[in-house]
């Protein structure tokens, strides 16, 4: 009996040791799990990635909010969101411009100051091509690139290249209402912010324009009044007649925060969106910024103005 079970054994353990591969059955289940475990090494890569692209993005804004603070500083009230001519003499020229010095961009700031507006004929090109890299963030794939824009002011159908902004002051409501902390000529002082400055949008991320047409950071192409250039109200709508580009977005309908956009939509310009997924970051008044989710959109009105009365936590 027992020599009986020691042949079954030696039997047993030879066939073992001929086998050379695995069973089809053995070879699906480890290629199961090996998918199964570069997916989720992909998942947490990916993770990773958009944690510290929304780090960096967050730093950017912070940065912004640095610049703002110590121009504030230095002439007793913010920049004015847009300006129809400036000290200079030199016509449409946003806040951004306004805060190059305090960006480490002195030159350029000087350039613009002394160059032509963009649609005459011997305007700076250097100057308005010029990519700073604090105004575009990381996690747009196509941040530091030009984009070509099509102008009709040089009697004909033309496109040039020019620089572009991830980010827009935030003029309240609408560019009608003026109830933000920029607008047209605007002079926007830390206490005029009577709703409280750490409840108060200062500046959002938004990409520009598939089209080519809004999001230049030191003009503004049709409204003239940086209006989704480098300005924008959380309850905008498109401006109607030749301003209202393109011919899909329709005229007069409020396009609100409230879900993600893409750089393919051609409306995406007239709302605050990033490509962080479920939100955008905001930079507030008193220099903090805050990752707003898309379903906040009932609290961003009341944030978006200045003196509205409200007091709200966007948590």
């Amino acid at each position: 009996m027992v020599s009986s079970q020691k042949i079954s054994c030696s039997i047993g353990i030879r066939q073992f040791l001929r086998r050379k591969g695995f069973s089809l059955l053995e070879l699906l289940v480890v290629i199961g799990l090996i998918s199964l475990l570069i997916s989720l090494s992909l998942v947490a890569v990916q993770k990773v990635r958009g944690a510290s692209l929304r780090v960096s993005c967050q730093n950017q804004l912070k940065q912004l909010g640095l610049s703002l603070m110590t121009y504030h500083d230095s002439h007793g009230a913010l920049p004015p969101g847009h300006q129809w001519t400036n000290h200079r003499g030199i016509p449409h020229t946003s806040w951004l411009v306004n805060i190059l010095p305090f960006l480490g961009e002195n030159n350029l700031h000087e350039r613009i100051l002394s160059t032509p507006f963009l649609y005459s004929r011997d305007y700076d090109y250097f100057a308005f091509t010029t990519i700073v890299k604090g105004l575009n963030y990381r996690a747009d794939p196509d941040a530091g690139t030009l984009r070509s824009t099509p102008l009709n002011a040089f009697g004909g159908n033309v496109s040039i290249d020019f620089a572009f902004t991830n980010y827009l002051g935030v003029n309240g409501t609408n560019r009608n209402a003026k109830d933000g902390i920029f607008f047209l000529e605007s002079r926007t002082r830390i206490s005029d912010i009577l709703d409280g400055s750490s409840n108060t949008l200062m500046v959002g991320e938004r990409p520009p324009s598939p089209d080519g047409y809004f999001g230049m950071w030191f003009s503004s192409y049709a409204g003239m009044d940086g209006s989704s250039d480098s300005l924008s109200g959380v309850l905008e709508s498109c401006f109607g007649g030749q301003l209202c580009f393109p011919a899909k977005c329709k005229a007069g309908v409020p396009y609100f925060y409230q879900q993600p956009a893409s750089a393919k939509e051609p409306c995406s310009y007239l709302n605050f969106w990033s490509h962080h997924g479920p939100g955008s970051q905001f930079l507030f008044g008193d220099g903090s910024v805050k990752f707003l989710f898309y379903s906040s959109s009932t609290v961003m009105v009341p944030l978006s103005t200045r003196a509205g009365g409200e007091v709200l936590d966007p948590y």
